[in-house]
């Protein structure tokens, strides 16, 4: 029994524009970009901001840019997210709080983002908990932020049964019960298609049972989830080997019987030939 190829990427698990409140809400709530009062007498300010402030007269003007830079540097990270450029993402949320300390919560809303993208769902949930805990009950993201935490923690759930089925396929090919891993490893792809190392274990499973068209179609997906893995280009090249020598010992084999076939066709018309001649003495 094989398993059946799942997609490799699970849209449950990557941040999908409208899966979440975007950004920009966020930003506006919190007055990021912008200043709603002044830094130095906190009267109230409203757009468009005057380089002094109406109510102390002190300059605005390097504040404004401030919070317009901190903003810019969200937006800019919330995009490399999606492209999953997240140590670029990460060091412009660093440098947003920098600048502005208002952005901490904002940046904490995309650093969770940037986990649950990477795959790494434990953390997210953590930075998810922690940025709801932070919301207002009736804030308009609290539901959405708290929905969205419950589907990743039964996303965990699955993906630790996932992990246990890949253990037990490991165990049982380890133990020369190659056809009974194939079938574990297929439940664990199955769960969460995302895990990268059961597509390997069913890789090397099918090798070693001369399954190779299905055992490239494994090292495929296997280097679509970990294209870093320096072994990727070994085991290709072993599947290729692998593959070339079978293919010259089916050669060998038709060879080697097309050779017997002929030897035993001769003979037989050689014993044929013989009975015909009469050169075999026949019984009084």
């Amino acid at each position: 029994m094989q398993a059946a190829l799942a997609p490799v990427s699970d849209p449950l698990l990557l941040p999908v524009p409208g899966s979440l409140p975007s950004l920009e809400p966020l930003l506006a709530e919190f007055g990021i970009g912008t200043l709603l009062e002044c830094p130095f007498c906190e009267g109230e300010l409203h757009e468009p901001i005057a380089d002094e402030c109406p109510h102390c007269a002190s300059p605005l003007e390097a504040h404004r840019a401030l919070s317009s830079f901190a903003a810019q540097m969200l937006r800019e990270a919330s995009l490399e997210i999606a492209q999953g450029q997240l140590s670029d993402a990460r060091v412009r949320l660093e440098l947003a709080r920098e600048v502005d300390q208002r952005a901490g919560l904002a940046a904490l809303y995309l650093e969770a983002q940037a986990a649950e993208f990477a795959k790494e769902f434990t953390h997210a949930i953590l930075l998810y908990a922690e940025f709801g805990r932070l919301l207002k009950v009736d804030d308009p993201m609290y539901a959405d932020v708290n929905l969205h935490l419950q589907l990743l923690e039964e996303q965990v759930k699955v993906e630790e049964g996932a992990k246990g089925f890949y253990n037990l396929a490991l165990l049982r090919a380890k133990q020369g019960y190659w056809e009974e891993a194939i079938v574990l490893g297929g439940k664990a792809v199955d769960l969460s298609p995302h895990l990268a190392k059961p597509w390997l274990l069913l890789h090397k499973l099918h090798l070693k049972l001369r399954h190779y068209d299905q055992a490239q179609q494994y090292l495929e997906r296997y280097h679509a989830l970990a294209p870093a893995d320096p072994q990727v280009v070994a085991l290709a090249q072993h599947l290729v080997e692998d593959r070339a020598e079978e293919r010259q010992r089916e050669l060998v084999n038709k060879i080697y019987w097309g050779f017997a076939w002929a030897f035993g066709i001769l003979l037989f018309l050689v014993v044929v030939i013989l009975l015909r001649a009469g050169t075999f003495p026949s019984k009084s």
